[in-house]
């Protein structure tokens, strides 16, 4: 039996504690900036659509979605589908706002006919996502759907579309693609279980809500969710046609981007302030500013440590729901 003597003992204890240190600092270690992902938005665009969501909002969702995505690198791909792909853009890496814009357009513009095929969807998007996808970035795959398969006079057999769904899960649990479900409800026909089965079998989540209002705040959760950030919500308020005051507080110096989104019925009018008090312009460097009918998104890049204040003015009456979600440069690794 080899013997040790306790000076050995103390050179391997010190040892031991190096290594345990240098694990320390590299789990804490900058990395090359905020997580990238690579998603591909499922939009079900059948003519059940029309009363499921009759006012299009799951398309102003889609839309703050890509808003909510980094100023560059990161990759959108759209699938929109009937009984058929109707419409599909292929991943698209983000370099400017006009990229998101004419993601944000073509989503828009997607017409709601016909029967439903989710299967074939759901495999093209799997398809997508491996032919495209850039390996250092988080792939997903969001489906906003009823559920349901119904195919009326389409050539397409529901057998079809079933082997074509299992096809797409067996290259989503095997690659690791989650697939996170967005139900709406609004009619009560919606298939609960069969939206639910496809983003637990994938490790996601599913939502439903019979409301297609909610929909922004499933996508802004489903972001957070992706790239494990945590959404901070000052809370609503309701618009007195006069500016009100939100604070927004920057916690460290390791934030890449704070996105600040606000849902209402109606645009918003905004005021920012940054951590000394100065105002700083909407749309100047490094703070870029969209809206749509039922969204405002504002985002700040590399903002200092400290409380900004962000002023804003909602007509008379307006609910207002204010989420915050802060990307950081800094991976984490227990």
């Amino acid at each position: 039996m080899l013997k040790i003597n306790k000076r050995t003992k103390s050179i391997i204890v010190a040892i031991i504690i190096l290594f345990q240190i240098a694990s320390i600092t590299n789990a804490y270690a900058p990395s090359a900036g905020p997580s990238k992902i690579d998603a591909v938005l499922v939009l079900d665009s059948s003519g059940s659509m029309k009363f499921s969501d009759p006012k299009g909002i799951s398309i102003e969702a889609v839309k703050m979605f890509i808003d909510m995505c980094s100023i560059e690198g990161d990759k959108i791909g759209i699938i929109a589908y009937n009984d058929s792909i109707i419409a599909e853009k292929q991943l698209t890496e983000i370099k400017s706002s006009k990229d998101k814009q004419s993601l944000k357009d073509m989503a828009a513009s997607i017409p709601r006919k016909s029967d439903t095929d989710l299967g074939l969807a759901l495999r093209r998007a799997a398809e997508m996502l491996d032919k495209n996808r850039d390996d250092a970035h988080k792939p997903m795959i969001i489906l906003l759907s009823d559920g349901r398969t119904d195919l009326g006079k389409s050539k397409r057999t529901l057998s079809q579309s079933e082997a074509d769904k299992k096809e797409a899960l067996r290259i989503a649990q095997y690659k690791g693609y989650p697939i996170y479900t967005i139900g709406l409800n609004v009619d009560g026909s919606v298939d609960k279980d069969e939206l639910k089965s496809l983003s637990e079998s994938t490790k996601a989540k599913d939502f439903i809500t019979d409301r297609a209002e909610d929909l922004p705040q499933i996508l802004s959760e489903i972001f957070a969710d992706h790239l494990k950030l945590k959404i901070v919500s000052p809370g609503y308020f309701t618009g007195t046609g006069s500016f009100e005051d939100i604070k927004i507080p920057i916690p460290d110096s390791n934030v890449v981007e704070a996105n600040i989104s606000m849902l209402s019925q109606s645009p918003v009018e905004l005021k920012l302030y940054d951590n000394n008090g100065k105002e700083r312009d909407i749309n100047s460097d490094g703070i870029y500013y969209a809206t749509s009918s039922k969204y405002s998104m504002l985002k700040i890049l590399n903002p200092e440590k400290g409380e900004w204040l962000l002023k804003v003015k909602g007509i008379s009456g307006d609910k207002i729901k204010i989420n915050l979600i802060f990307n950081y440069d800094i991976d984490i690794i227990m």
